[in-house]
């Protein structure tokens, strides 16, 4: 009955031990490469003494590591720093104990680093009986080591796209606004040589945003643009303002890109020339 009293306190007291293995420090680690964790550790040497019950382990391991194309194996420690990784496989025998962790290497945040023609993950494994806020009690460091694929860039250099389509009709309004350019004009008898603010602007509404450009603009002797009408360039050439060239006119600075004013100061328009 003693003996198996202590094979029963002993596979108790393996639980917690294991429990306490856990891979990883600190840190918001992000691998691209993704592989599978396959670690063993055995426990050598176990003394029958938990911390709340005036037993205490002696933790000698014999650490396996293999690094095999996208695969990865360490020991993972519940209280160390990496998160939750906890062991998939627990095999107990009275004096030793294996625990194997199978993990995708994204699951348990490893460090990745790249050098030359090399990809490095790095890692360690800490065992932390007490809580987090206690001193880890082992560290064991992990690196391996994969070539670089051919043409692999880090991910914050490969630069995103992505094409955005609609359809729908577009809602244009012209105006002319007051001097104070604050309102609708309430008149449109203009002073020779004052300024005309025509305020144009397109229904921003549900559409990706929009740019309102001025291409082309001329003047008239008649309310309806006709083909033998006699005409006066105004903007030309694709939004190019001939009347600043010699006069005083200008687009004033816009407020939102779906609008645009320009600020055209009047002139006579001679019938006959």
């Amino acid at each position: 009955m003693e003996e198996y009293g202590k094979a029963i306190s002993f596979l108790r007291d393996s639980i917690h031990l294991f429990r306490g293995l856990k891979i990883g420090p600190k840190g918001s680690w992000k691998p691209v490469q993704t592989g599978l964790v396959m670690a063993t550790t055995t426990i050598l040497e176990v003394q029958h003494d938990l911390l709340r019950q005036g037993h205490k382990f002696v933790l000698t391991s014999r650490f396996t590591q293999d690094c095999l194309e996208n695969t990865f194996s360490s020991i993972l420690f519940y209280n160390g720093g990496l998160w939750e990784c906890r062991n998939s496989y627990i095999s107990r025998a009275l004096g030793e104990g294996n625990a194997e962790f199978n993990y995708k290497l994204d699951d348990c945040n490893f460090k990745r680093l790249m050098k030359g023609k090399k990809l490095l993950y790095k890692n360690e494994l800490t065992f932390r009986p007490q809580p987090r806020s206690s001193p880890a009690s082992y560290v064991y460091p992990i690196e391996c080591v994969y070539p670089r694929p051919k043409g692999w860039i880090p991910p914050f250099l490969n630069a995103g796209s992505g094409v955005a389509e609609g359809r729908g009709g577009l809602k244009f309004h012209m105006l002319l606004l007051n001097e104070r350019i604050t309102a609708v004009a309430e008149t449109n008898v203009i002073p020779l040589g004052s300024f005309m603010p025509i305020w144009a602007t397109v229904a921003q509404e549900s559409h990706q945003p929009l740019l309102l450009l001025m291409e082309e603009c001329v003047a008239a002797a008649t309310p309806e643009l006709q083909a033998n009408s006699n005409v006066y360039p105004i903007i030309t050439n694709k939004g190019c303002l001939l009347d600043s060239e010699k006069g005083n006119s200008m687009f004033l600075q816009r407020y939102q890109s779906s609008a645009i004013t320009l600020y055209l100061q009047s002139f006579k328009f001679g019938l006959d020339e």
